[in-house]
């Protein structure tokens, strides 16, 4: 009796110790507003979402027009107010062992694979109104618009849907033929489908038709994909080369050589086009005439862009800030264990979050309304030939840190599975 007790005194010593570890990554993950203050930002939220470490971990965050759509490995999919981080509704889809890919966000829908059936969501109440069993295993995530949503298969075809099913004919699939798996989801615009795939085309069809608009080969492999600012389309391969096409002809408007491998998404925001390759260059290009503007080294991975700022993670981990006009590096502060970088071409909003559930949000502690961008050539930021870049921020200037607003904050040492 007296080496049970014993057992379980130990035992309960090693379960505190554990759940202090705990505590002490998560305040680690959390970041205080008086670290983000040396930027001149502040933690918007902090929210936890479901997912249970120890047999998932969230894979993807999506933020489309003031939500953020959380996807787990185990086909749970959570949507959050972007502003606030309240959490709207969760759905479960499809079976925790199979395969889940990022979703597809719209104005009305969501649509998430799972294994290879494909489900159709209410974006308002996560209610399932349909679900669709695919011709294949997909190979990226669906891409959604008004009427279609559209899902690339291992085959190398892609299977569109309509997303209002008023008649039995509705339930079968236009299918579309590219030469190679897509490896990224691909691209709606208006009537406008858009893909790459791993053989190095850029592929443009009509929806409502089966006509190949155009089919560009590029330099090398795709890995990227591709991005539609109209009048142009916009392509990177593997080798390194951006593409600006003719959108109606796919006619090779002017291409730009990087130096080195491109993966990462490109991002245009307000006139402005961001190139990121895998070996840490970021370059920004005039998107018309594809002229560079200027060139960062030591970049990762892009994030977000506010009035006069970028946001990106440096090749060593760090939130970095950069000068819109210049390039120049204002300053930087470490981010351990955040593990999700959201890339957000919406707002000036910064996300990051961790697998095992953290979702935070950081803003300019000036702009407590969203600044919100429009996807073409105007207000680009102005660049001054020889002008010196605005200063950082200084540390201490800013009050102390307050409580976490109310609506899916929590404390650093909450428990993700809490209430």
């Amino acid at each position: 009796m007296l080496s049970r007790a014993l057992a379980g005194i130990v035992a309960g010593i090693v379960c505190l110790a554990a759940a202090k570890d705990c505590s002490a990554q998560l305040g680690a993950e959390l970041i205080s507003n008086p670290l983000a203050r040396q930027l001149g930002l502040e933690r918007a939220w902090a929210a936890y979402v479901r997912v249970d470490p120890s047999r998932g971990r969230v894979e993807s965050v999506r933020v489309h027009r003031g939500i953020c759509v959380v996807q787990t490995s185990q086909g749970v999919i959570q949507c959050l107010d972007a502003e606030n981080g309240r959490a709207y509704w969760t759905s479960e889809v499809g079976k925790p062992s199979y395969p889940t890919l990022a979703p597809a966000v719209g104005d009305k829908f969501i649509g998430v694979t799972n294994g290879a059936t494909l489900y159709l969501l209410d974006r308002a109440t996560g209610a399932l109104l349909w679900q669709q069993r695919l011709g294949g295993s997909p190979s990226a995530g669906p891409a959604i618009d008004g009427e279609h949503i559209v899902v690339p298969l291992d085959s190398g075809i892609l299977e569109s849907y309509k997303l209002e099913r008023e008649a039995l004919i509705d339930h079968v699939p236009q299918r579309y033929m590219g030469t190679g798996a897509a490896q990224r989801p691909p691209v709606i615009e208006g009537n406008r489908l858009l893909w790459t795939t791993p053989a190095g085309y850029v592929y443009s069809r009509e929806l409502s038709k089966d006509v190949v608009q155009f089919r560009f080969r590029m330099n090398d492999d795709a890995v990227a994909a591709p991005l539609f600012m109209s009048p142009f389309v916009y392509a990177a391969s593997r080798r390194g080369t951006v593409y600006c096409l003719d959108q109606e002809s796919g006619l090779d408007v002017w291409s730009f050589s990087a130096g080195n491998s491109i993966s990462h998404r490109l991002v245009a925001i307000n006139g402005a086009l961001y190139v990121v390759t895998e070996t840490g260059d970021m370059v920004r290009l005039d998107p018309r005439t594809g002229h560079q503007v200027w060139h960062q080294v030591g970049v990762g991975r892009f994030l977000a862009q506010s009035s006069s700022r970028v946001y990106v993670v440096d090749m060593s981990g760090q939130l970095a800030v950069l000068d819109a006009a210049s390039g120049a590096r204002l300053g930087a502060m470490p981010i351990p264990g955040l593990e999700l970088q959201i890339v957000n071409a919406d707002s000036d909003r910064i996300y990051l979050g961790t697998t095992t559930g953290l979702i935070q949000c950081l803003r300019e502690v000036q702009q407590t309304k969203p600044l919100e961008h429009v996807a073409g050539f105007a207000i680009a930021p102005e660049v001054k030939p020889g002008a010196a870049p605005a200063p950082a921020p200084a540390d201490g200037t800013a009050p102390a840190e307050a409580a976490p607003p109310a609506g899916g904050a929590v404390p650093a040492a909450a428990n993700p599975f809490g209430s």
